[in-house]
């Protein structure tokens, strides 16, 4: 098998919003840059999933508040779990985060020439604000309005962009983080980069799970690098479902800020229902609002599809077409969409301190891989606000921390390499045939298999509601599959390609399962039924 080695300053993995404002923040100081992601920078990932919304407190803004009330709100929705000094970081840097990513080319929704902001669930004052996509063909890629130009930007700035490569462990000597290594997604070669500083930048978990919002690279990688590389992890439990996603075929996740706005949730027999489940009603938060989707689907209340209906008959036409567009455009002249819930954000990660330093030397973390800003449940908007105000403080303060110019440490020779790799089944002196030519990467039944039925066990015990028995059976199950795994024969680089993606899936999937059996409160998005609170 073909290695590749590539020395660098600074090794970004992940390629959405939050590794793209780490990278330029490094460039800016100097600092020779290498973007690793598992699909294409910029164009992959959860970034451009998103809706574009994003909660900051801005000066041209008056009725968005404090940065106090945003640190409240924040608190509040996440029961108090959350990383008080993180939280006051995002809220503090906010306004700063919206700044830079306009330096750099986003545009954002205006109205008078002030960036325009709105209302949502859990949010006390109007604090979102929305990147402007209007000139996108289509609005299920919403978020490339926001990546695309910090792409370009990437790209005048000298920034070594690398794609389709799965990054299957982290270098480590002398307990200090010095580059990763992984594999090529398109032909049969390793990769091992040798840098002083590593960025983990490469959130999200949701494919993991069989319904999702996620982009369909999004496996819960980073999280596992993190931890076998020695990063403790928080929070893990929380993930949160969103309750308001399209029912069509091309599932789409619905922003929730109409709901502020006089839009409400119905059933099948027409009861506007969240005030059985929340005294804030439609107002309520994200999980809360979850959990009541899923109990009136359970007790026989559901939409011939398995979903509820959101009605906009009490949203007027006028600030619909100002400020709910692409909602309107699904709307199509009618006043209600059939929805239902998917498995949505990662409250929980890697911890970090607020200039992303993860506790262990040369290893920073930024985004949705990292936990602490959330606590139990995340509030619409924070989550953008996240990826770039941490993204800019790991890279500004990764990028302050050493002199760049200086040679990058290269002390492994091809022989330790080689047994490195060797240790995650990456045998250098073999070369595995691909199973054809091009980018067929399809594994063994027995892997997608295994895969399937991660998947289902995650969707119907680790889900929105949870029990012990369930947990304990897929804490057992997800340690066989583990077991097994470790000396599972490959026969083709299309089976070391997923064997690789799979151990990282089920290392987290585990993660989370562990950390849902050890709570056994009910909390935040955290919902357990023999906790006596159902």
């Amino acid at each position: 098998m073909e290695l590749t080695r590539v020395q660098t300053d600074a090794l970004v993995i992940g390629g959405g919003l939050a590794g793209l404002s780490a990278a330029l923040e490094l460039r800016a100081r100097g600092w020779d840059v290498t973007i690793v992601s598992k699909g294409k920078v910029g164009q992959s990932g959860n970034t451009i999933m998103t809706r574009n919304s994003m909660a900051a407190v801005l000066v041209e803004a008056p009725t968005s508040g404090t940065v106090i009330e945003h640190v409240q709100d924040t608190l509040a929705g996440g029961a108090y779990l959350n990383d008080r000094e993180l939280v006051r970081k995002l809220a503090a840097k906010a306004e700063e985060g919206i700044k830079s990513l306009e330096r750099w080319g986003v545009p954002f929704l205006r109205q008078d020439g002030r960036i325009s902001s709105k209302g949502s669930p859990g949010h006390g004052r109007e604090r979102i604000v929305t990147v402007d996509a209007r000139h996108l063909r289509s609005t299920h890629n919403a978020g490339l309005a926001l990546s695309l130009p910090l792409l370009e930007k990437a790209k005048e700035a000298g920034v070594t962009l690398l794609n389709g490569i799965l990054i299957t462990g982290l270098l480590k000597q002398d307990g200090t983080v010095g580059g990763a290594y992984g594999l090529d997604r398109s032909k049969p070669q390793a990769w091992v980069f040798e840098s002083r500083v590593v960025i983990l930048a490469s959130g999200g978990v949701g494919k993991l799970y069989p319904l999702t919002t996620n982009a369909g690279d999004v496996s819960g990688d980073g999280y596992a690098l993190g931890y076998l590389a020695g990063a403790k992890v928080r929070d893990m439990e929380f993930i949160q479902f969103h309750p308001t996603v399209s029912m069509v075929a091309s599932k789409e996740v619905l922003s929730t800020a109409p709901l502020s706005a006089g839009a409400v949730l119905r059933n099948k027999l027409g009861d506007a229902f969240m005030t059985r489940y929340s005294p804030e009603g439609d107002m309520a938060t994200r999980d809360v609002m979850a959990r009541a989707v899923y109990e009136e689907i359970k007790s026989g209340r559901g939409s011939d599809n398995g979903g509820v209906y959101v009605d906009y008959s009490q949203v007027s036409p006028a600030k619909m077409a100002k400020e709910y567009e692409p909602i309107q455009r699904r709307l199509n002249g009618r006043s209600t969409i059939e929805v239902g819930t998917a498995a949505h954000f990662m409250m929980g990660g890697i911890v970090i301190d607020e200039f992303g330093r993860t506790g262990v030397p040369g290893l920073y973390a930024c985004g949705e891989v990292t936990g602490g800003v959330h606590g139990a449940n995340r509030l619409a908007g924070n989550a953008l606000t996240e990826a770039v105000v941490f993204g800019i403080e790991a890279g500004r303060h990764a990028g302050s921390s050493r002199d760049p110019g200086a040679s990058v440490p290269s002390n492994l020779k091809f022989t330790e390499i080689e047994q490195l790799l060797a240790q995650d089944g990456i045998y250098l002196r073999h070369d595995l045939p691909r199973v054809a030519e091009g980018n067929d990467v399809q594994a063994e039944p027995s892997l997608d298999g295994i895969k399937r039925e991660m998947r289902s066990l995650m969707g119907l015990n680790v889900g929105i509601v949870r029990s012990g028995p369930g947990l304990w059976h897929t804490k057992e199950k997800l340690g066989q599959f583990q077991t097994y795994l470790q000396t599972y024969p490959c026969r083709r680089y299309s089976e070391l390609l997923a064997l690789s993606q799979l151990k990282l899936m089920i290392l987290t999937a585990l993660l989370i399962t562990e950390a849902a059996w050890e709570r056994q409160e009910s909390l935040g998005a955290h919902y357990r039924v023999d906790s006596g609170i159902l």
